[in-house]
């Protein structure tokens, strides 16, 4: 039978050590870096680590796939701790019977780990899309404000010109602007103010933007996320180019998550409740006040999405394929 867990699973130089192929171990040679980045990935998550040498970039980074003296004795740990009576097998190498026991206990049915050492770095690729698409909101935004600042009354986008008619469309389908309690004017001001601190996240996203392998949000298959006060976009090994099986996910989908997440960080904590974290698929983002929609990152991705191709996309990971 084939790995089972989500770390260890897909690495064909770990499946033919399942199959009784000689153990990955300390170098020389240079073993399959992949395959070692797994292990290390593993011994974290089964609470051999912490492995700060085998984690330069920190806990939340890939490791080095260096198997190196740190790692020999954190596998060397789990061993004594699997095989306690069993000296023998105290040798600091992933054989068959240390990586049948590393994958009984590891989480299964997450996305599996990539080949790669930054997903972060396929956002940075994505960022340039989720910018324009940002500039366009700031630009129907300043052509709605002066629309409300001259006008108080019921609205009616049908009956505008483009690009007004545009901007007032996308305000209502993704912010229910109708519903708005108080001046326009001030929600259109908030809204542009969490677009243009958005921005400024995906212009500095070298300091915001970090590979996480390790948490269990990456154990889940989320693909991007921002822990709670954390104040950095998570990027995970479910996040990646759509590949021919149908994993992964399109350059659109990947563009909207990148414009989505920096409105966690901006806007936090109240862009991550029940009441405003809502699916653009979910009904009731079609009847959520606008005291909510105006923290609903997802709000965010689509108004601006709406405001560069002149209607109502919604690419997100809703379209995983786009």
């Amino acid at each position: 039978m084939p790995l089972q867990s989500a770390i260890l699973s897909g690495n064909q130089r770990l499946e033919q050590v399942l199959n009784g192929a000689p153990s990955v171990k300390r170098r020389p040679p240079n073993d399959d870096p992949d395959a070692v980045r797994r292990i290390q990935i593993a011994l974290v998550n089964l609470g051999m680590g912490p492995m700060p040498k085998s984690f330069p970039n920190g806990s939340n980074n890939a490791p080095d796939g260096d198997y190196g003296d740190e790692t020999v004795g954190k596998v060397t740990k789990f061993q004594k701790t699997v095989f306690p009576t069993a000296p023998a097998e105290w040798d600091g190498r992933v054989g068959k019977k240390t990586l049948q026991e590393m994958d009984n206990r590891l989480p299964k049915g997450a996305a599996p780990v990539v080949n790669s050492t930054s997903m972060s770095a396929l956002a940075e690729k994505d960022k340039s899309t989720s910018l324009r698409w940002a500039q366009a909101a700031v630009q129907s935004l300043s052509t709605a404000r002066a629309f409300f600042a001259s006008t108080s009354g019921p609205f009616n986008p049908a009956a505008q010109p483009p690009p007004l008619r545009i901007a007032l469309l996308a305000l209502e389908a993704h912010f229910h602007f109708s519903t708005v309690v108080g001046p326009r004017v001030t929600a259109i001001d908030f809204i542009s103010k969490s677009y243009g601190r958005a921005i400024n996240v995906l212009a500095n996203s070298q300091s915001f933007f970090i590979d996480d392998t390790t948490s269990q949000e990456a154990l889940n298959g989320t693909p991007a996320h921002v822990p709670f006060a954390k104040g950095k976009v998570n990027f995970t090994p479910a996040f990646r180019e759509r590949t021919a099986a149908g994993q992964g996910f399109g350059p659109k989908c990947r563009a909207a998550m990148v414009l989505h997440e920096p409105i966690h960080i901006t806007n936090h904590p109240l862009s991550s409740t029940l009441q405003t974290h809502v699916h653009e698929g979910d009904p009731k983002y079609a009847t959520n006040l606008a005291a909510f929609q105006l923290n609903n990152a997802h709000s965010y991705a689509c108004f601006a999405q709406h405001c560069f191709f002149g209607s109502d996309t919604r690419f997100g990971i809703g379209r995983p394929a786009e």
